[in-house]
Order: C-alpha cells, then structure tokens, then sequence
C-alpha cells in the first residue's frame, strides 16, 4: 500500500486455504479479506505445490466469477483458477500455477499434500493455447532456473512443462515462486527473450526479495512489440 500498489499477485502457495474444514477455511478467509479491506487493496492468487488443491476446487465451484474471469472468493480475494488469462490496464496476463514438492515422501496425502499439485496434460494443452501474453505469472519455473536443485524426475518434468508453455505464451516478463529465492535471469525462447524474477518466500530476509511493485501502465508503454489485446488504459 506505501508503495502504492492497488493489487496484491500472490505467486502460489498462497497458504490460507490449507485445512479441509470448510468452517476453518471460512474463518481464514473472512479475517485476511479484512485485513485487505483496511488497507484498500485486492489479491488475486495462483496455486502453487503447497495448496489444498480439491478445498481450492471446491471453492472455486461455489464462487462466482468477476469480468476477469477469476473466482470471488471475497470481495478482495480473487482465485485465478489453475490457468487464466486476462487483460489488465490494457496488458495481457496469464497464470499458471502448480509444481511438484520435492518433499511429498515426508508429507501426508490428503493433508499436508495434494497430488492435484502438477498440472496435468490437458492444463498444459489449455495454457499452452491463451496465445501470446505480456506477463506470465507462475508458481513453477521453465528449464535452466539458476538455482541448486534437488533431482527429482517429478519436477523436471514440470519445469518441461513450463518451458513449453512460455515458449507458446512468449511473454515479455515472466514473475514465478516455488523456488523460495530472488533470482533474475533470462528466458530464451523462439522469438526472443523473456526477463524472469524469481521470488522468494515470506521467510525473506528482505522483503524486496519476496515481493515486486509492478507498473503495469509502464510496462505497456515501455513495451515495443505489444502482444496484447487492446484494453482500457
């Protein structure tokens, strides 16, 4: 809100949508929605790895949808649905969500970990199709992400999965979590090259590290291949 942000986007993992008691998820729910109204913002999620993915299907079943297209879960808390595209300040956006936790041996199916975590091939096929996008926001990360990685055949095969769709997607900026580390680099696909900030997690030592203030009027006029469909300014 200093910054003078009007919307938060929440690069998976969102973490308030955990239990599977309705009740409880409820409560969550209505206290953050609060906290967002005091401060006058909105928050659109993605899902990540760490998400309770079948409440997520749930909510998202009994929630309307704004023009956006996005579930109103609260007045200020939008569910982006596991792949969406959209057009805001006259910019084309996407979201992707899921990955693969390295971890999921040590976790409990149904309660602390959710298979629906990875995209499945359909996903993929529906992502792949938005057609070009100026931001892609993402929990998981495409091939080559600069960071040390555990082998894990699961989610190399995500991280394919995410290169084919950048690639399809082709987007000018490209902003993912999942890999809990601030990281800058380039994506290079068909075409051109894509500039990737990766984030870390709410764990940061600094919060410019977990987080960055977007200007998306800026972004439009700075970009010099628009690949956006016409909006609003």
């Amino acid at each position: 809100k200093a910054m003078g942000c009007t919307t938060i986007m929440q690069c998976g993992d969102f973490g308030f949508v955990w239990d599977n008691d309705i009740g409880k998820v409820n409560q969550v729910l209505d206290w953050v929605d609060g906290v967002l109204r005091n401060a006058g913002l909105t928050l659109v999620f993605l899902p990540g790895n760490h998400e309770n993915h079948p409440m997520l299907a749930r909510l998202a079943e009994a929630a309307d949808r704004n023009e956006d297209g996005h579930y109103i879960l609260r007045p200020t808390i939008l569910y982006t649905g596991r792949v969406a595209a959209w057009t805001w300040s006259g910019l084309r956006l996407a979201a992707v969500g899921g990955a693969a936790s390295i971890d999921s041996d040590l976790r409990v199916a149904g309660e602390s970990w959710w298979p629906e975590e990875v995209l499945q091939p359909h996903e993929v096929e529906r992502a792949a199709a938005l057609g070009p996008v100026d931001i892609l926001f993402s929990h998981d990360a495409p091939v080559g992400v600069p960071v040390r990685l555990v082998p894990d055949v699961t989610s190399m095969a995500h991280r394919e999965y995410m290169t084919f769709i950048g690639g399809q997607l082709a987007p000018a900026y490209w902003f993912h979590g999942h890999y809990h580390s601030s990281i800058h680099y380039k994506f290079v696909r068909w075409g051109g090259v894509t500039t990737v900030r990766g984030l870390h997690c709410n764990h940061a030592a600094r919060r410019t590290d977990a987080m960055v203030a977007i200007n998306l009027a800026a972004i439009r006029d700075g970009l010099s291949v628009k690949q956006y469909r016409e909006g609003p300014a």
